[in-house]
């Protein structure tokens, strides 16, 4: 695991980790193990998705994510891709 930021949500009063994780193994065998677990153990739902930064933002836009969720996906493709490919993407899904 690499440890991308500390973040604080002025909006909903918390604080965050943000970190990227290299599960050693592919997308479908994550979710494999993850059905293993109760429904419940985890929040949301998994879905495989292409590892595009425009594919990524624009889902989070899409499903109307929370800021640290942008921010989060943002600092691990800047960690993963570089940050002019991470910038790139961002601004042609939010024009910034």
């Amino acid at each position: 695991m690499r440890l991308l930021g500390l973040a604080v949500d002025m909006a909903y009063y918390l604080w965050s980790f943000l970190g990227l994780v290299e599960a050693g193994c592919s997308a479908h065998e994550v979710l494999q193990r993850h059905g293993l677990h109760a429904k419940d153990r985890w929040e949301g739902k998994l879905e495989i998705l292409p590892a595009d930064p425009v594919a990524v933002f624009r889902r989070l836009q899409a499903d109307g994510a929370w800021d640290l969720a942008l921010v989060c996906a943002y600092l691990a493709f800047c960690s993963r891709l570089g940050f002019a490919a991470a910038q790139e993407a961002a601004r042609v899904v939010f024009g910034r």
